[in-house]
């Protein structure tokens, strides 16, 4: 039991850690404008429509990057798969949160829970031999 709750909590401290990196390096080669603080939802949502293309799909990419690491240090510290799914759902209700909070095109609503299962699936295909 305990190596469930401690794969869990590191999966999830592992897939946040890594979705910042990702969207830090996305900034760097899509920086937003300059005179905009990408903390306040207020004025990502007014720039959402002139974020480009390949700064939204930095986004998707990093949300998937870090439910594959996040599942990954879950399956292994846990030795189960299952761990992975609820990692994977964490980030997809965080992903959730942030497109209820800032207007999100409707290609990556549609996405973002397709990526989560891909990812999800593609960790445990990936870690699953390492659970006992």
């Amino acid at each position: 039991m305990v190596r469930l709750i401690l794969g869990i909590i590191a999966g999830l401290v592992a897939a946040v850690i890594t979705v910042a990196a990702v969207e830090a390096l996305g900034h760097m080669i899509y920086p937003p404008p300059a005179d905009v603080d990408i903390s306040d939802p207020e004025q990502l949502s007014a720039i959402m429509s002139t974020i480009p293309l390949g700064a939204k799909i930095a986004v998707l990419v990093a949300w998937a990057i870090g439910i594959i690491v996040g599942s990954a240090v879950a399956i292994v510290i846990s030795r189960k798969t299952w761990p992975a799914w609820v990692v994977g759902g964490t980030v997809l209700l965080m992903g959730a949160i942030t497109m209820y909070m800032i207007p999100h095109p409707l290609w990556m609503i549609i996405a973002t829970p397709l990526t989560t299962v891909l990812a999800v699936i593609l960790s445990t295909r990936l870690f699953g031999g390492k659970a006992a």
